[in-house]
């Protein structure tokens, strides 16, 4: 990672090498731990071997096949771009069942910090539109968005809860139909 690899946008892992990482940190070691994560993630023995050796090599790995803390730093990063993911295609309405291989492409093919700063600015913009949402449905509403002077005839109806139904309120019928709503820089009421 000193390297800078992880900016490196033609060093992108496959999910495929991401996932024998994510293999390698349930297992605890000893015999046989490459053949399991290659029964795992079905694929042959000599696949992950190689990846594995090359992590060594990059400083992901020690010799004994266990994750550095820039190994454990980069994995948990591609586990949460993964998983983030995930959530934004759900969100911009992908269907569940191209979802997976729209999050393979992108990890494979855009680099990890493209990535983050896409699916962290995507979820500044969720926050920031909540937020105005939330602004515009304050008391001064009708304030803001209306002209500075305005006249228009609104219609209404008063209804009465009981027992869980509604029905017309006796109320109603003390309002003239259509009322006037007027509205200047005081503020707004019915007329």
């Amino acid at each position: 990672m000193a390297d800078g690899m992880e900016f490196n946008r033609e060093k992108c892992p496959t999910i495929q090498q991401v996932k024998y990482l994510m293999e390698l940190e349930k297992m605890q070691g000893g015999r046989g731990m490459i053949a399991q994560i290659a029964a795992n993630c079905h694929v042959n023995a000599a696949s992950v071997s190689r990846y594995l050796k090359s992590c060594c090599e990059k400083g992901m790995l020690t010799k004994d096949y266990s994750l550095t803390a820039a190994g454990k730093m980069w994995l948990s990063n591609y586990k949460r771009i993964i998983e983030e993911l995930y959530a934004y295609f759900r969100h911009i309405g992908i269907r569940e069942s191209q979802i997976e291989e729209n999050v393979k492409d992108m990890v494979e093919n855009v680099g990890c910090y493209t990535l983050s700063t896409m699916l962290a600015n995507h979820q500044k913009m969720r926050t920031t539109y909540v937020r105005e949402k939330e602004v515009r449905s304050s008391r001064n509403f009708l304030r803001e968005i209306l002209p500075e002077k305005l006249d228009c005839e609104v219609y209404f109806m008063l209804f009465q809860s009981s027992g869980g139904t509604l029905k017309v309120s006796m109320a109603n019928d003390g309002f003239q139909k259509p009322a006037i709503l007027k509205h200047n820089r005081r503020g707004s009421c019915g007329k």
